[in-house]
């Protein structure tokens, strides 16, 4: 790995192994940058796939001050570099959801907030998926990041795992009460999509003329990634 030299007050203090938000930073830089990489080989850019570029250090502390929740590290340096999707031009994430950006964070968190229902101390301590999630659908610390369809389905930050979750881990409902974990961190959910695209487990393909995504990410034998595919996918690894 290469050091990483930070110019200001500390000089060359900042080596990789002295700052962790450094190294972190670097990581999902380079992360993003082997999927970009991947796509730019199939002949196509992240600006051209509707990708927006990323906001301000204010702009991401805006919303986390609003929603009353630090972003995962990985998390918020992501919306550094990319504030999710303008459009469904690339059907990529399961169930044909699209990445969010800052205002979509703010909007659909202040909407479910709205009509979110006094859990229950019962239902709040029963659990899911191997105990990593707890069974409550909506809860003010669950951050949508993604959505298909005003919240038919959406990945969550959960910021109140089950005993055996992790906190910040990213879960998305594959049924209207039904949750799984698709990836402990932001990184590691990229992480694994690039190594799946570039195993030929997941292909880039051309959508057929006439649907709203003009291209996906699916299977290797064509079908769109679910639940059921994605955990299939994992248990190959």
């Amino acid at each position: 790995m290469d050091l990483i030299y930070i110019i200001g007050r500390s000089s060359i203090k900042y080596l990789f192994g002295n700052d962790g938000d450094c190294i972190r930073l670097t990581a999902m830089k380079a992360t993003w940058a082997r999927f970009e990489k991947f796509l730019k080989e199939q002949g196509k850019t992240m600006v051209g796939l509707g990708f927006r570029p990323g906001m301000s250090e204010d702009e991401v502390s805006k919303v986390e001050i609003h929603i009353g929740v630090n972003f995962p590290e990985d998390y918020r340096n992501f919306l550094l570099i990319t504030n999710g999707q303008k459009d469904k031009t690339l059907d990529w994430l399961p169930d044909h959801m699209i990445l969010f950006g800052v205002e979509e964070i703010e909007k659909a968190w202040d909407y479910e907030l709205s009509i979110m229902p006094k859990v229950g101390e019962y239902i709040f301590n029963t659990y899911q998926f191997y105990d990593k999630i707890r069974a409550v659908i909506f809860h003010r610390d669950r951050i949508p990041i993604a959505e298909f369809e005003e919240g038919s389905c959406a990945i969550y930050l959960d910021y109140i795992p089950g005993p055996k979750g992790t906190n910040g881990q990213l879960i998305y409902n594959v049924t209207e009460s039904d949750f799984i974990v698709l990836a402990n961190t932001f990184n590691e959910l990229i992480t694994n999509y690039v190594a799946f695209l570039e195993s030929g487990d997941l292909v880039f393909t051309e959508m057929p003329k006439g649907q709203e995504s003009k291209f996906a990410i699916t299977t290797a034998s064509g079908k769109s990634i679910n639940g059921k595919v994605w955990l299939e996918l994992l248990a190959k690894k």
